[in-house]
C-alpha cells in the first residue's frame, strides 16, 4: 500500500467520523434533556423497545446483509447482489410484524409490563422502515460516500433529539414519546438515506439460486451466532427485568448515555473498516498495515475509556439527581463499545476464511458467562451487578474472537491489546474501592495507561494533521 493509499484511509476514516463526532456532541446535549424529562422507570420501559428491536434486527437479516458485503467485491451486478441480499429479510419481517400486531397485549405486557397497542404497532413500523435505511446505508459504506453517510448520521441525531424535545413537551414525559422520537427520526434518517443512494437500487428482480446459496452458506451460521450474541447484549437488561426492577433498568439505560461516546466510535469505525479491510485483502495489502490499524485502535480506545472514568462523577452532576448511582456502572458498560470495536480489527482471520461458524463459538461461550454471571450478581447487586457481568463477559468475547481468529490468519501481534487489557480492568476494579485509595489507584493507573499508548496517539495525529492540511491545500 503506497503512501497515498495511506492518506486515503485517513481521508475516508475522517470522513467516515465527522458524522459520529457531530453526533457525540449531540448526544451529550441529549442526555440532560432525557433525564430531566423522564424518570428511571419510563426509561427503563423504553429501553425495552431498544432490546426488542436490537433481538429482532440481529436474526431477521439471515446474515445476508454481511454476505452482501463480503460477495460485493467478487459480483459484478451489485442489482443482482442487492435483490438477493433484500427479498428474504423483506418477507420475514413481514411476518414477524403481523404476528407482533396478532398478539399485542401478550408482547406489550412481556415487553413493558402494561398492555397497550401502541408501542407494538411503533415496534412493528420501525422494524419494516428499517430494511430500507439499512441496505441503503450499506450502498454507500460499500462504496466509500462517506460525506453522505456522515451526514444522514449527524439527520439521525438531529431528528431524535428534536423529535424528543417536541413529543415531551407536547405529548406526553413516558416512554411512549420517547419510541414515538426513535420511529420518527427513523423515518426521517431512511427517507435521507434512501434518497442518496436511489441510483444504485436498481433492483435486477431474478432469482440466481447459485448466487442465493453462496450468500446462504455465508450468512447463515450468522444467525445462530446472532441469536446467541442477542443473548450476550440483553441478558443483562432481561436479568434485571426479572429478578429487579424498572427504576435499576432505567439507572442502567441512563449509564449507557456516557457509554455512547465510545458506541458512537464503534459504530462508526464498525461500518468504515469491514469493506476496507476486504478490498485490502482483495488488493493483497502488507500485513503491516492491518497491525498499524489495531495497535492505533487499541490506543484510541483505551485512552477514550481512561478519560471517560476519570470525569464521570463531573459529567452526571449535569444529570437528574434520580440519574446519580449510573456513574459507577460506566467503567465496566464501557468494556462493550471498547472490545467490540478493538475486535473488528482482530476478528479478520474469521472473515477472510468465511469460516463464520466460528462466530457461534465465540457468541455461545460469552453468552453462557454473561447469563450465569447475571443469575449470580442480579438478584443482589442490581444494575451493577448486571454491569460487572457484561464486563467480564465483553473482555471474554474479545479474546475468544482473537484467539479463534488468529488461528485462521497467525500474522497480527497482540501484546499492546493484552497490556490494556488488563490495565483497563484493574481500572474498573479501583472504582469499586469507596475509600480514597481507590481514587489514587485509579490515577496511577490511568497515567500508566496513557503513557503506553501516548506513541500510537502522537503517530496518529501526525497523520491526521496532515491528512487535514492536505485536505486545505
Amino acid at each position: 500500500m503506497a503512501e497515498s493509499e495511506t492518506n486515503r484511509f485517513f481521508r475516508k476514516l475522517f470522513g467516515f467520523s465527522l458524522g459520529p463526532i457531530i453526533n457525540a456532541g449531540l448526544g451529550f446535549i441529549s442526555v440532560p434533556i432525557t433525564t430531566w424529562f423522564i424518570v428511571p422507570e419510563e426509561l427503563g420501559r423504553a429501553s425495552m423497545f431498544t432490546t426488542a428491536h436490537s433481538l429482532i434486527g440481529m436474526f431477521v437479516y439471515l446474515g445476508l446483509d454481511s454476505a452482501y458485503q463480503r460477495h460485493y467485491h467478487e459480483v459484478d451486478d451489485h442489482g443482482q447482489l442487492l435483490f438477493q441480499a433484500l427479498w428474504p429479510p423483506t418477507v420475514l419481517v413481514a411476518a414477524i410484524s403481523t404476528v407482533l400486531l396478532a398478539f399485542y397485549p401478550f408482547v406489550a405486557h412481556a415487553l413493558y409490563g402494561i398492555t397497550d397497542f401502541l408501542p407494538v404497532l411503533l415496534l412493528a413500523v420501525y422494524l419494516i422502515v428499517h430494511i430500507g435505511m439499512h441496505y441503503s446505508q450499506y450502498i454507500l459504506l460499500m462504496r466509500q460516500k462517506s460525506k453522505a453517510y456522515s451526514a444522514g448520521q449527524v439527520l439521525e441525531k438531529v431528528s431524535r433529539v428534536s423529535m424528543l424535545v417536541a413529543f415531551m413537551l407536547l405529548f406526553e414525559r413516558t416512554f411512549r414519546s420517547v419510541i414515538l422520537a426513535s420511529i420518527t427520526a427513523q423515518i426521517i434518517t431512511s427517507t435521507y438515506f434512501f434518497l442518496v443512494s436511489r441510483s444504485h437500487w436498481r433492483l435486477h428482480f431474478r432469482f440466481d439460486w447459485r448466487l442465493q446459496r453462496d450468500m446462504f452458506r455465508f450468512g447463515l451460521p450468522l444467525v445462530p451466532a446472532a441469536a446467541l450474541s442477542w443473548i450476550f447484549n440483553s441478558i443483562d437488561k432481561i436479568a434485571i427485568r426479572t429478578w429487579s426492577d424498572f427504576d435499576q433498568i432505567g439507572i442502567y439505560a441512563g449509564a449507557f448515555k456516557l457509554v455512547a461516546a465510545l458506541a458512537i466510535v464503534r459504530k462508526s469505525f464498525g461500518s468504515f473498516w469491514p469493506p476496507l479491510a476486504l478490498r485490502w485483502h482483495s488488493n493483497e495489502a502488507p500485513n503491516h498495515h492491518y497491525q498499524r490499524v489495531t495497535d492505533t485502535l487499541m490506543s484510541v480506545m483505551a485512552t477514550m475509556y481512561v478519560f471517560i472514568v476519570l470525569v464521570r462523577n463531573v459529567v452526571y452532576v449535569i444529570l437528574s439527581p434520580a440519574y446519580a448511582s449510573s456513574a459507577g456502572i460506566v467503567p465496566f458498560l464501557l468494556f462493550i463499545p471498547l472490545m467490540a470495536t478493538v475486535s473488528e480489527t482482530t476478528v479478520l482471520g474469521i472473515t477472510f476464511s468465511k469460516k463464520t461458524h466460528l462466530h457461534i463459538v465465540v457468541t455461545a461461550v460469552a453468552a453462557v458467562i454473561n447469563v450465569v454471571g447475571n443469575a449470580l450478581l442480579v438478584p443482589t447487586y442490581g444494575a451493577i451487578g448486571a454491569a460487572i457481568s457484561t464486563g467480564i463477559s465483553f473482555n471474554v468475547f474479545f479474546w475468544m474472537r482473537t484467539w479463534l481468529s488468529a488461528r485462521q490468519w497467525p500474522v497480527l501481534s497482540f501484546q499492546l491489546h493484552v497490556l490494556n487489557s488488563v490495565l483497563m480492568a484493574a481500572m474498573a476494579s479501583a472504582t469499586l474501592i469507596s475509600h480514597p485509595s481507590g481514587r489514587a489507584i485509579e490515577a496511577v493507573l490511568a497515567i500508566v495507561t496513557l503513557g503506553l499508548n501516548a506513541p500510537n496517539l502522537w503517530r496518529l495525529s501526525l497523520r491526521l494533521y496532515r491528512t487535514i492540511r492536505k485536505r486545505d491545500t
